[in-house]
């Protein structure tokens, strides 16, 4: 059962050690080190606020286009719904659109007006930054663009500036720098090395810049400008379902991007209204040479009628044909009006047959109800507009021409195909027609030469007046259309945005989470790698041995071999013994022999073991320091006995009487020490001997303690043989010497029972903690209970307690989450 119960418990320390790093510890590093979190939170904080100081904002703003779709610029219903089939419809325009705003035409003339090729910054702190409304100068380049150049204008009065610093930039990486300082007036022009150019003070706008401020103007290409636009420039459709376009322009000026957008739209609207004019204007050229072509013929008609009425004194010849004309009347209406429609067919079927006027726009004709090819002449036109557009901001080779071109060619045959069918659809009616009026006129033969005469000049009038009156019409509505500038987008939205980088939250955000994470990780790391023992909280968490106390860490300047506990001392090493001194009596008060061992040399089981028995000394009790490191005698060798008689001449039967090998400190007069001799050949035998149970008996009657300053125990095998003779063991264990992974081993040997009543000293402790255990306070009354580094050496019971007092009075007036923290994370009352 207790090889089982060893075997448990063992497993039970191993798991426990795979969980030393808790939360608990790891806050308690945290907020140790708290001093590292502030210099790091404020030093990434200070260095994300310069970078955002150093970098030069960026604003992005929108606009929304809305694409009218509903008017079909003179198609039907049904010519739509084909064109729509075809992949010619609404949708296609609103992406046809889309390449239209982003196109190079476009843009660069939007760059002409803007004047964006040329760039005004100035210094403003760690940084740049660009002026667009607020340049208080204006500089005009009067020769033309060779290559980028840059250089600085500094104002120095009302009437001149200084230019300086000139750069010219060759292939876009090489920089000429020209050495030259020029002092030039303004509204002058001046040849500078970069050019010819004037410079003149802005006296409009807002040119709120100090005239003392140096500022840097930078000159590039047309073309370079343009793509660098067409880059911060972007349109894409709002929405799947709607005709309406976001437009998007990025640049480091508010009121710069602002002018874009608004001038880009003012130059789409232009454009768009001159491709509309352009139909409106062929049909204007058109109708103006066929009315000046009948008002020849009328003329030519009115005058051979006129002529022959005067010249055979003929009025009215309705009285006498009135019959026959009635009969004929309406054929002959129908005749007219079928000829007018044949005309117009075939003045356009030759129209479309002219090569050279291969890609030039149809006139439109849509007034003709029967002519069913006036449909396809305007989708034709549309097409052809549409072509012409792309190929200023593709090229012919586009995929999206040649589709256009297909398309257009495929509309010109179909046009041809419908002009035909309509011929000879109304060639059939018109010779329907002149039969019925041959017939007409048939009757009417008897009416005399000269009256026939006249009905013919008449009828050749009635024909070329209603074409007339016509053509009059449909030069009118045209010059209306001219007129009419209305396109087919309207900005619904102005422009609007904000900045959009640097994101001076998140950055500042990043930067103080960044200034948590690198000590966190610091003191993460350091904390996984440090696996010494710490703290009192160390050896209770991993094993069962009692701890007896814990001894504080030195000074500087006192040394190990002194004895710093002193008669009415008050101080921490003097506090911490007779603490150790108190648990010892309620430990095992009917223990009087002592041993002292620990893992190693040097964890101070020697200054632990002759500062206890001082302290004992101190209590009115009797004390002898065996010294049984018979190997070393490191005890004897700090009394100044090294090599005297001593331990090894008793166990060796060389001296038996004792009086005459022990010594006096020459500390305390209650203090004795026996030596450890000299050193034998057989340590191990002499100690194995029964002449040291007979040494022990005898020294417990002169003397209340014995304590056995031994070996190390993981070292030497003489603690274990020494061992026999003791009532209580006391390891003494160094913090930040001892491997926390032996922890388990030790608990092992304490629960096998190797050594008698094995209990723990932690020696060398750390005043402040670095988040390991409990923390000290040594001290009388109520010094113990609120300790963490409080109230020790205080001169009486009423000092401490008072002491005790504000420190409970200081937590109680902590804030709820430090309460929260102390109680449930870190463990502290």
């Amino acid at each position: 059962m207790q090889e089982e119960y060893i075997k448990n418990s063992v497993e039970n320390k191993e798991e426990t050690e795979e969980t030393l790093f808790s939360l608990q510890t790891l806050i308690a590093l945290v907020l140790n080190k708290w001093h590292w979190f502030v210099i790091s939170v404020v030093l990434c904080c200070t260095v994300a606020a310069f970078y955002i100081a150093s970098v030069q904002p960026v604003f992005e703003l929108h606009s929304l286009v809305l694409i009218k779709t509903d008017e079909k610029q003179g198609m039907n219903s049904d010519m739509s719904k084909f064109l729509e089939l075809g992949g010619m419809g609404s949708s296609n325009k609103i992406q046809n659109e889309l390449y239209v705003f982003q196109s190079s035409p476009l843009i660069g003339e939007v760059v002409r007006r803007l004047h964006l090729d040329v760039v005004y910054q100035s210094k403003l702190a760690l940084r740049y930054e660009e002026l667009y409304e607020k340049n208080p100068i204006q500089v005009s380049f009067l020769d033309a663009f060779r290559d980028p150049v840059r250089f600085v204008v500094s104002p120095i009065s009302a009437d001149s500036c200084l230019l300086s610093n000139f750069v010219i930039i060759k292939d876009g990486k090489d920089e000429e720098k020209i050495k030259r300082n020029q002092v030039v007036a303004y509204y002058l022009p001046v040849i500078t090395p970069i050019g010819t150019l004037t410079i003149q003070p802005r006296l409009d706008g807002d040119s709120t810049l100090l005239v003392e401020e140096p500022i840097t103007i930078s000159r590039n290409s047309i073309a370079a400008t343009t793509e660098w636009c067409k880059k911060n420039i972007q349109a894409i459709l709002a929405d799947k379902l709607a005709t309406v376009i976001d437009i998007s322009s990025t640049s480091t000026n508010f009121a710069k991007s602002q002018a874009i957008l608004n001038t880009l739209m003012e130059v789409y609207t232009e454009y768009n209204i001159e491709d509309k004019n352009q139909i409106a204007q062929s049909t204007a050229k058109f109708l103006n040479e066929r009315i000046d072509i009948l008002i020849g013929e009328l003329s030519q008609v009115d005058s051979k009628l006129a002529n022959f009425k005067s010249r055979n004194k003929v009025i009215n010849f309705e009285t006498m044909g009135q019959q026959f004309l009635t009969e004929s009347g309406k054929a002959k209406d129908e005749v007219l009006q079928l000829e007018m429609q044949v005309t117009i067919a075939k003045y356009i079927k030759d129209y479309l047959s002219d090569v050279s006027k291969k890609d030039e726009l149809i006139p439109g004709l849509a007034g003709f109800k029967d002519l069913t090819a006036a449909d396809q002449i305007s989708a034709y036109n549309e097409t052809v507009l549409q072509r012409n557009r792309l190929i200023e901001n593709s090229g012919s080779n586009s995929p999206v021409v040649s589709k256009l071109d297909g398309t257009i060619t495929a509309l010109r045959a179909s046009i041809k195909s419908s002009l035909d069918a309509n011929i000879k659809s109304l060639q059939i009616q018109l010779s329907k027609a002149q039969s019925v009026e041959s017939r007409a006129t048939a009757n009417i033969e008897s009416v005399p030469a000269e009256e026939k005469t006249t009905l013919d000049a008449i009828r050749q009038q009635a024909i070329k007046e209603p074409l007339y009156t016509f053509l009059l019409q449909k030069r009118e509505e045209n010059a209306i259309t001219l007129a009419i500038t209305d396109s087919n987008a309207k900005m619904i939205e102005p422009p609007y945005g904000k900045q959009t980088a640097p994101r001076r939250a998140i950055i500042m955000l990043a930067a103080f989470l960044i200034g948590l994470v690198i000590p966190f990780g610091f003191v993460y790391v350091i904390a996984l790698l440090d696996t010494k023992v710490r703290s009192r909280k160390d050896i209770e968490d991993l094993t069962t041995l009692p701890v007896l106390g814990d001894i504080p860490t030195r000074k500087e300047t006192d040394l190990e071999e002194e004895i710093l506990v002193k008669e009415g001392s008050n101080d921490y090493i003097s506090e911490a013994f007779r603490l150790i001194r108190s648990n010892l009596t309620f430990m095992n008060k009917d223990a009087r022999v002592i041993m002292f061992t620990s893992t190693m040399a040097g964890e101070g089981k020697t200054f632990v073991s002759r500062n206890l028995g001082v302290t004992i000394a101190m209590g009115g009790k009797r004390v002898i320091i065996v010294d049984s490191d018979i190997r070393k005698a490191k005890q004897s060798k700090l009394f100044d006995v090294k090599g005297k008689a001593g331990l090894s001449n008793y166990l060796a039967g060389s001296e038996s009487d004792l009086n005459k090998l022990i010594v006096t400190s020459g500390v305390h007069d209650n203090f004795d020490l026996l030596p450890a001799g000299p050193i034998p050949p057989n340590p191990a035998e002499l100690l194995m001997s029964e002449q040291l149970e007979v040494l022990i008996t005898e020294l417990k009657k002169s003397y209340d303690y014995i304590i056995v300053d031994n070996v190390p125990a993981m070292v030497i095998a003489d603690a274990g043989i020494v061992n026999r003779v003791a009532d209580l063991t006391i390891y003494v264990i160094r913090e930040g010497i001892l491997d926390r992974r032996y922890l388990p081993e030790l608990e092992k040997i304490h629960l096998t029972g190797k050594f008698k009543n094995m209990c723990v000293i932690l020696n060398d402790c750390q005043m402040e903690k670095s988040g390991y255990g409990y923390g000290y306070g040594y001290g009388y009354g109520y010094g113990y209970g609120y300790g963490y580094g409080y109230g020790y050496g205080y001169h009486s019971d009423d000092e401490a307690a008072d002491k005790a007092k504000k420190h409970k009075k200081h937590h109680q007036r902590l804030p709820w989450h430090r309460k929260f923290i102390n109680k449930y994370i870190l463990g502290r009352k």
